[in-house]
């Protein structure tokens, strides 16, 4: 399984990412601009701007730097070294050029780096500990309007926790999210409830665990569960049975329903628990021993009928997560 990164230093093309870098540089800066020095209320009017301009080129970047970075390692220039958090009129006539801070203001800007980039770093680390998401997650769980999010309120957090999250409309009218999807090579169908669907949202925020990543576990693990069992039923039903391929069940044709029945935290881990329940038809081509045991005669088939509900939950953390078995009703029976 996949194990998130524990902060985030690089602005690139990841909306969740460039949420979290966005919110933890408006705090360590004092929430406020660091080129007109004007505060900041709300994170929606904050963006951020490259004190050296991201349009250099590679060795002109370079070559700045070595001249006004002092002893700064150089990490390229979407690095958190390199960014902060300024106001959108600052921003648009900065970066784009209209307004280039002398060399002497970059420096100290870049001077002040190393403090900047701890502190927004510790921001983002608070950000995934249980103790200090409290307030996300009681926006997330209980608002009836995009207004009630207050510091979630921002353009990139609502992409990446929303628009990712299965019609976000619908979600915040409080409807039951259903949806079909193509994961792990098979076909999903998933439910969730308004609320659920909210708490996977910062499960999201905090752990970097996305809902697709846990569809994923879920529908993999369900698969290999009942892979066993149907392997044991049909070597059972074959005495005589020879060879490894008893028949591999084909899940891209078969449906997943994947419904999500809780999600719960906890001081450490944060949990979710679905169903999910399949039935299919497989046809199990089987190797046996001849009548006098001389030799494995080919060819055999069966067709069986697996219906099967079981029971998941996924353990949610700083250091990924796994998915593990709480329960199974599994049938396989000769058609």
């Amino acid at each position: 399984m996949p194990t998130p990164l524990p902060v985030v230093t690089i602005y690139g093309s990841d909306a969740r990412d460039n949420a979290l870098l966005r919110y933890s540089l408006w705090q360590a800066a004092g929430k406020e601009c660091y080129i007109c020095k004007k505060s900041f209320k709300k994170l929606h009017e904050v963006d951020i701007d490259h004190i050296l301009p991201q349009h250099l080129k590679p060795a002109e970047f370079n070559r700045l730097w070595t001249a006004l970075a002092g002893n700064l390692p150089n990490q390229g220039i979407d690095h958190i070294s390199n960014l902060r958090a300024a106001c959108k009129l600052c921003n648009s006539n900065h970066m784009k050029g209209a307004i280039v801070l002398p060399d002497t203001i970059i420096a100290i800007h870049l001077g002040h780096s190393a403090g900047i980039t701890t502190k927004a770093l510790t921001e983002q680390r608070k950000m995934r500990r249980n103790s200090a998401m409290g307030e996300s997650l009681v926006h997330l769980s209980t608002a009836s309007k995009r207004d009630d999010f207050k510091v979630l309120w921002d353009p990139d957090l609502n992409q990446a926790l929303f628009d990712s999250l299965y019609e976000a409309s619908r979600v915040l009218k409080g409807d039951p999210v259903r949806r079909s999807m193509w994961k792990s090579g098979r076909f999903v169908d998933l439910t969730a409830d308004a609320l659920k669907t909210r708490m996977l949202a910062a499960l999201h925020l905090v752990s970097g665990v996305t809902p697709d990543l846990l569809l994923d576990g879920f529908a993999e693990y369900a698969a290999d569960l009942i892979q066993q069992k149907f392997a044991s039923v049909v070597g059972a039903t074959y005495e005589a049975l020879r060879g490894p391929d008893i028949g591999e069940i084909d899940w891209g044709q078969t449906l997943f329903a994947i419904s999500i029945d809780d999600v719960t935290l906890s001081s450490d881990d944060w949990s979710c628990a679905v169903t999910v329940s399949v039935e299919t038809m497989v046809s199990a081509p089987v190797t046996m021993q001849s009548e006098d045991g001389s030799e494995l005669v080919d060819g055999q088939s069966s067709e069986w009928e697996v219906v099967a509900e079981i029971y998941l939950k996924a353990l949610v953390g700083m250091r990924g997560f796994g998915v593990e078995s709480e329960g199974d009703a599994i049938e396989v029976t000769l058609v």
